[in-house]
């Protein structure tokens, strides 16, 4: 059994702002959360050899140096070990999930067009809106063809002023509801601020 045909285009890649990190601090993140060292190394290994997360560049031209990520690396990193933990291992499921957090699925946007106050990459978006305060998620919708037993996965994140992006008809139109994994974005998130803001002062 296969996945049926995902289109993939158009989709948009930014380049990811904010300050840089290496992979022994995205270790330590999910170490935070409370994932064994031995098994965060090993995913952060798997995520940055599969390209599931994205290396930006190197910390200097000596042949050990290590590789340089951008903070939101981070939090995509702490989706992808949450569909770990919950028994999501399949390569294919865990691309389409890393391309649901760096790139726009146009199922968002019933016209096709990316709005301009949408600019960023999505994971930025999603980091940005649950330090506001609002609710995001991170969704996997799972579909099968009951006559081909094809498969299709529909990944996304969704919060705030963004909906849930919608189903491909035109590709899928024979296509029933399978199952749904959701991802609650606040507790994976809001014990990284440090990352991204500096603490305030007189905090310990």
């Amino acid at each position: 059994m296969s996945d049926a045909e995902t289109p993939i285009e158009p989709f948009f890649l930014h380049e990811m702002p904010g300050p840089q990190v290496t992979a022994k601090d995205i270790v330590r993140a999910l170490v935070k959360g409370g994932v064994p060292i031995s098994t965060a190394s090993a995913r952060v290994q798997n995520y940055a050899k599969n390209r599931l997360i994205h290396t930006r560049e190197k910390k200097s031209a000596a042949v050990n140096s290590p590789n340089i990520y951008s903070v939101f690396d981070v939090f995509a990193a702490k989706v992808l070990s949450a569909l770990h933990d919950v028994g999501i291992a399949d390569p294919d499921v865990l691309f389409k999930a890393s391309v649901a957090l760096y790139m726009w699925n146009l199922g968002h946007f019933p016209d096709g067009r990316v709005p301009e106050n949408f600019t960023a990459s999505p994971i930025v978006h999603a980091v940005a809106g649950v330090f506001a305060g609002q609710d995001w998620v991170f969704r996997l919708d799972f579909w099968r063809n009951p006559q081909t037993e094809a498969r299709y996965v529909n990944a996304f994140l969704a919060g705030g002023p963004l909906p849930p992006a919608q189903r491909w008809k035109d590709y899928t139109p024979d296509f029933e509801p399978l199952a749904s994994v959701v991802v609650m974005l606040e507790p994976h998130f809001l014990p990284l601020r440090y990352l991204v803001a500096p603490p305030a002062k007189g905090a310990h």
